[in-house]
């Protein structure tokens, strides 16, 4: 197998006892504790001034995300991530992208392969998460047929016969005003001086304190320009994030460097390139 002497990512232990102010260690009915903790913005100060403190580890991979390599059985508890949109975009040129495949059924079947790694990685009630739309096809490019692929309902229907639990649906609304990431150190997106970005740090942050806890590992197959591993930083967990396309590669690092420099005291970060 390639890259057999990798090493698998193992992040360290949290050890979260020593850091806790000593109002939290002596929490005991949490279930009315924590309402009433919510509503204390002092005291919630206090815990993100915590969760910049625990040591984390970010693994930052160029490498194809159907192999996932370095990534144990049962070991990531969440896997988060924004996959390819089909022909929604065009994709930069990168050997083995994904999005360069236009029969559908051969994209579901190239995606299955990640699908299956994924959940081999999750632990026992580790979550799926994948931020994506319908593909519009046009008319040009649909002989004269205006519709809409479901690409996340055929996610959904794939990842049920890899052996996923379905859960419903979270549908959210996407703006007109569309936020773009500047990239100011190269070509940016097929020339244009910016990336679109579905897929903002917010969603990530909120996503990641919704279905995994401190201390936690997080997946992305598909990093891009690093937003997940950039919310997990500031939210204690660990990340590992893998990117077929070396630019985003690049500008993913560099926003990782950049946008968490404050915190990165305390985060670990390595860059590996398998491609």
């Amino acid at each position: 197998m390639p890259h057999a002497d990798f090493a698998l990512f193992s992040p360290p232990a949290t050890q979260l006892d020593g850091l806790l102010p000593d109002w939290a260690r002596d929490l005991v009915d949490l279930q009315t504790a924590i309402p009433e903790l919510a509503r204390d913005a002092r005291r919630l100060a206090e815990l993100d001034c915590v969760i910049g403190e625990i040591p984390t580890l970010h693994r930052s991979v160029h490498g194809d995300a159907r192999e996932l390599v370095g990534i144990d059985e049962n070991s990531v508890h969440l896997v988060l991530t924004s996959p390819p949109c089909w022909t929604l975009k065009e994709y930069r040129d990168s050997e083995g992208q994904l999005g360069h495949l236009h029969d559908y059924h051969c994209f579901l079947a190239e995606l299955d392969r990640v699908g299956r790694r994924c959940f081999d990685a999750l632990v026992p009630g580790g979550r799926l998460i994948c931020v994506v739309g319908g593909v519009c096809l046009s008319r040009r490019k649909n002989n004269g047929r205006n519709t809409v692929v479901p690409l996340h309902a055929s996610i959904q229907e794939h990842c049920r016969e890899i052996g996923f639990d379905n859960l419903a649906p979270i549908i959210w609304n996407k703006i007109a005003n569309v936020v773009h990431e500047v990239d100011n150190g190269g070509g940016g997106f097929l020339g244009k001086p910016y990336h679109p970005a579905p897929f903002p740090i917010t969603l990530a942050d909120r996503l990641i304190c919704m279905f995994s806890f401190v201390g936690d590992t997080v997946l992305d197959p598909f990093s891009g320009t690093g937003s997940t591993a950039i919310a997990a930083i500031g939210s204690g967990r660990h990340s590992i994030g893998y990117e077929i396309d070396g630019h985003y590669v690049a500008l993913a690092r560099r926003r990782i460097l950049e946008k968490t420099g404050r915190l990165l005291c305390r985060a670990r970060f390595e860059a590996h390139d398998l491609c």
